[in-house]
């Protein structure tokens, strides 16, 4: 699974009000305890999610009472496809 792919998802978990544990992510993902450590790191540090580890419950959650600093960006699925065929690649290397 690509690390796009697992960040899509974990975020799709944290929209939902989850509380993830390690093991589930683990487990899910497939990957190192250091691979899921960089892609948390990754959804908060880069993406400004505002992610933090609750030591009550034993889970990485969304803090939705973060202030929010800088942009967030949001990772969406693809809602159209794409064309890639000749002729629209002929069209614009004849301007």
């Amino acid at each position: 699974m690509s690390q796009t792919e697992r960040l899509y998802r974990l975020k799709n978990f944290f929209d939902a009000g989850r509380c993830l544990k390690r093991q589930f992510l683990l487990e899910e993902f497939g990957t190192s305890p250091a691979t899921l450590k960089r892609d948390i790191a990754h959804l908060r540090d880069r993406m400004n999610a505002p992610v933090v580890f609750d030591r009550e419950r034993a889970g990485w959650r969304l803090d939705l009472q973060a202030a929010t600093i800088g942009t967030q960006y949001e990772l969406r699925a693809r809602t159209h496809s794409v064309d890639l065929s000749p002729t629209r690649f002929a069209r614009h290397a004849s301007h």
